[in-house]
């Protein structure tokens, strides 16, 4: 198929959701793996850790399909997990209302259609909303936590920082430094976007030079303060 606006759109729809959705939290495509990581280190395709979630709730509709991966997966072994992590780190009290037992109680209860439809999401919860809210608000888009890191990385100190990790001898056991530094030049120069990439493989360099390395003493030394 040509490259178009839109191909990958008619690529999802051609398979089933089981295919199609791996969860929210996934950054590089099944795909790319070959170009980033060394040979030795490739892993199972995503479908791996998925199909035993998908097998569970084989009767339900996609929604609910999705939202029971979601569940099981990005939920508790990603999103929940670093936000407990970093506001404990910074003595600051998460709380995670929707999570209350009694609203997840009734929520699991309602079928697909007050869930989505065509233009919207959270349907019960928008029309819930438009009774004590103005219409604007009730039916406003979601909102992220951004932080200013695509500028960050044009900057000289945060580019030669990075470039640094991305080029080590750590990351020359695990990657294709040049492909990474390539992924990190094309950004600094606005050819591409791809901060998510970045961020995911300087995590998981840090995480391995504090924990596995001994680490970087400041790192090392703020992590002790902060537990």
């Amino acid at each position: 198929m040509p490259d178009f606006k839109g191909r990958n759109f008619f690529i999802r729809g051609s398979k089933t959701v089981e295919e199609r959705y791996i969860g929210n939290s996934n950054v590089f495509k099944v795909g790319e793996r070959d170009k980033y990581l060394k040979k030795k280190y490739k892993s199972q395709p995503p479908t791996w850790f998925t199909k035993k979630f998908y097998d569970e709730a084989k009767d339900y509709d996609d929604i609910t399909k999705m939202q029971y991966l979601d569940i099981h997966g990005w939920m508790v072994q990603e999103i929940l997990l670093k936000a407990d992590k970093m506001s404990m780190a910074n003595s600051l009290e998460l709380r995670v209302p929707f999570l209350d037992k009694e609203i997840f109680a009734l929520s699991n209860t309602l079928p697909a259609n007050y869930k989505v439809s065509l233009k919207n999401t959270k349907l019960a919860l928008r029309s819930a909303a438009n009774r004590e809210m103005n219409e604007i608000s009730a039916n406003r888009k979601k909102l992220a936590f951004p932080t200013p890191i695509p500028d960050w990385l044009k900057e000289e100190k945060y580019y030669n920082l990075v470039k640094e990790y991305f080029t080590s001898e750590t990351a020359n056991k695990y990657f294709n430094t040049d492909k990474l530094v390539e992924l990190l030049e094309d950004h600094r120069a606005g050819k591409r976007f791809k901060v998510s990439k970045i961020w995911v493989v300087l995590s998981f360099l840090v995480w391995h030079k504090v924990f596995f390395e001994g680490g970087d003493e400041k790192l090392v030394n703020e992590k002790k303060a902060s537990a």
